[in-house]
């Protein structure tokens, strides 16, 4: 790699390379926090571990030990690196430059084996580099495409289930795989008007009912509406995901103004359902023999204001009984 430091590195992408590398940098970088620099022309040569080249600045702690990182992988002399040694253990941080094992090779990863696999970035090898990949990810997500974001996630929620990690719960709203708050996103329809004035914002508004949805389909229906107007209008979509509630609650359907646990619905006997459905729909529910959740919030979604009373009121007093 060629001689990078803080200032030549304006987004932080070779700082990210090798934090995903080399895992054991990423102690160093935490313990920096934030970062204020001087201009570079107005520091003396004795402020840089490379004085020659007024590269890798060594003047405060926190510049001492991101140039160690840089350092990491830097094809420079090697008083350069002995400098910013010196200058780390100054701030009483041991700090050996070349010492670090890097993690698996990205020539023997697959594409699956990273968070955007069409990008091959923020690859997944471990729980280290999988916590390290879910905080660069989350960090930064105004840098991808609303694609990315979604895929983005889906691919950190799957690697932390085989993994058997926790993920962070703001994912299972970047995925998609929670509920979409109606109240919420109507809310978020209006500002996006008031803040453009497209009247195409207030369509989509109008264009939602109920309380909830779960299916992912009326899901991506507003999400690619809403997206397609925001890249119109200039908008960043990432604040769409404030609309989603995050996974835990999907184990519930709103149902009016009350929320009911689907572990309640599931004890409605498959006969009683035939009391407001036709058999065919009840075999959809009952499709492998289990009641799904998904199913029935999908046929809650697609109903009518009078078929959505009918359920409303079936399935209220089957939980009461």
């Amino acid at each position: 790699m060629y001689a990078i430091d803080i200032y030549s590195d304006p987004n932080q992408e070779t700082l990210v390379k090798i934090a995903q590398e080399l895992p054991g940098t990423i102690d160093r970088i935490s313990m920096v926090g934030e970062i204020e620099l001087d201009d570079r022309d107005d520091l003396s040569e004795n402020a840089f571990a490379w004085p020659e080249e007024k590269m890798y600045p060594i003047y405060t702690k926190e510049a001492a030990l991101l140039s160690s990182v840089y350092l990491e992988a830097a094809d420079v002399p090697e008083h350069v690196k002995t400098n910013c040694e010196e200058a780390c253990r100054a701030f009483d941080f041991g700090v050996e430059i070349g010492r670090l094992e890097k993690t698996a090779s990205e020539e023997s990863l697959d594409p699956s084996d990273y968070v955007l696999p069409n990008r091959e970035k923020l690859p997944i090898v471990d729980a280290e580099t999988y916590a390290t990949s879910e905080r660069l990810f989350l960090d930064n997500l105004d840098d991808f495409s609303f694609d990315e974001m979604v895929v983005g996630a889906r691919q950190l929620v799957k690697k932390a289930s085989d993994m058997n990690i926790d993920s962070n719960s703001d994912l299972s709203r970047i995925a998609l795989t929670g509920q979409l708050n109606v109240d919420k996103a109507r809310a978020l329809s209006m500002d996006r008007y008031s803040e453009t004035a497209d009247p195409s914002y207030l369509s989509v508004a109008e264009s939602l009912s109920g309380r909830s949805y779960s299916s992912i389909e009326k899901i991506a229906e507003w999400v690619v509406d809403m997206n397609d107007l925001d890249d119109t209008n200039g908008i960043h979509s990432s604040t769409l995901f404030s609309a989603m509630d995050p996974l835990e609650k999907q184990a519930a359907i709103i149902l009016g103004n009350e929320e009911v646990s689907f572990e309640k619905i599931a004890q409605i006997e498959y006969s009683d359902w035939l009391e407001v459905m036709d058999s065919e729909i009840v075999d959809y529910l009952y499709e492998d023999e289990t009641l799904s959740l998904e199913k029935v919030a999908e046929i809650i979604d697609d109903c009518s204001n009078e078929e959505y009373d009918i359920i409303e009121s079936f399935i209220k007093t089957q939980i009461r009984n």
